[in-house]
């Protein structure tokens, strides 16, 4: 967990949080999210911030995929900081040409360092030689939030969400990903070779209208949203966080951010979760009802590679109720079992010749309709 607490600035709260999930911990994997915020001050001495979500597609095909998110966190970190410290800010400049700069300069940048970063991995891990390097197994998305006392921004790639909270409690979910074949469930991975372009889409530039209402950034990885089941659920659940974060004397019988994303995997998915917050102004919010509101349970989906096309990263169904049969091969086989029963017993009775008719009343006296 990381935290804004040195800077005293328009943007007054920030706080990025990754924790493994329910499924995971049960099955002893390693947490495939990552989650990382660096601070620096540009070219003229303003303050300025960013924060990198990356998850790990987790699937078999994807081995070395938090390897992969930690080095998308640091290399994005790194392209950032280094554009906003060569940045004066007190220049104006319009949304549109840092928009373009991200898309173009900064995409291919944090592609490149990446893929540099990963290659000097295996190259390290994989001893058997006449193995060629590939950025498949450590698949990943990515999602960077950019933060200026004049504008703030949002960019990445792959099935992340990005909420906005208004000091009149109205959340709007800004940005999500758009699935080229949504009943295959893909998204677009930091392992495909044009994994640069799909930043566009997933780019975002605000100006701050200083004399504005204050309000909230949320940024967060698919296992959030998905926990929460219905996107009503889950504008709720941001909206409540944000609202117990921005009380006074929270600590006090609140629970932390931590243990709120522990909580939201346990009761859906059971996938990793991480969030990212940034508050501008003072924002105030009622507190949240107390209620026993839990997230729906929907089926996970992990990724599956999908031969790294420009249509994204398939993914498969593993999680979710299905998890479940997945996890207990005794259940499924006693199931089996208790499916098979009455079929065997018809079939013994009928070799035996003492039911001829088992759907009426005869001598067996078992099978009455």
């Amino acid at each position: 967990m990381a935290a804004l607490s040195d800077l005293q600035w328009s943007w007054r709260y920030g706080r990025c949080c990754s924790r493994t999930g329910a499924a995971h911990l049960r099955r002893g994997i390693a947490c495939q999210d990552s989650a990382a915020l660096a601070t620096a001050r540009s070219a003229d001495g303003q303050p300025v911030a960013v924060v990198a979500l990356a998850d790990g597609h987790g699937h078999r095909r994807h081995f070395f995929s938090a390897e992969g998110g930690r080095q998308a966190c640091r290399v994005a970190l790194e392209a950032l900081t280094a554009i906003l410290r060569s940045t004066n800010l007190n220049r104006p400049a319009r949304p549109m040409d840092w928009q373009e700069r991200f898309t173009v300069e900064v995409a291919d940048q944090i592609h490149a360092a990446w893929v540099a970063a990963i290659r000097r991995h295996w190259l390290q891990c994989i001893q058997m030689r006449g193995v060629p390097f590939t950025p498949l197994p450590y698949g990943c998305t990515l999602g960077c939030l950019v933060l200026t006392p004049q504008w703030w921004a949002v960019t990445g790639l792959g099935d992340w969400d990005l909420v906005r909270v208004g000091s009149d409690g109205v959340v709007e979910l800004l940005g999500e990903e758009i699935s080229f074949e949504p009943a295959l469930e893909t998204t677009a991975s930091l392992c495909q070779d044009d994994a640069a372009s799909a930043f566009a889409p997933r780019t975002r530039v605000e100006l701050i209208d200083r004399a504005g209402a204050p309000f909230a950034l949320l940024l967060s990885t698919d296992g959030v949203r998905k926990s929460c089941g219905a996107t009503a659920d889950y504008l709720t659940w941001c909206r409540d966080l944000v609202a117990d974060l921005v009380l006074p004397g929270v600590g006090e019988g609140v629970p932390s951010l931590g243990e709120r994303l522990d909580r939201l995997s346990r009761w859906g998915t059971g996938d990793d979760v991480s969030v990212a917050i940034a508050i501008h102004g003072d924002l105030a919010l009622p507190r949240p009802i107390e209620t026993e509101w839990s997230p729906q349970r929907l089926p996970r989906r992990q990724a599956a590679c999908a031969g790294g096309s420009a249509r994204g990263v398939r993914r498969s169904l593993v999680t979710g109720p299905w998890m479940l049969l997945w996890r207990r091969p005794a259940l499924v086989l006693a199931m089996i079992v208790a499916l098979a029963l009455p079929s065997l017993g018809f079939v013994l009775m009928t070799l035996g010749g003492g039911c001829t008719t088992p759907w009426r009343s005869g001598p067996c006296g078992a099978f009455r309709h």
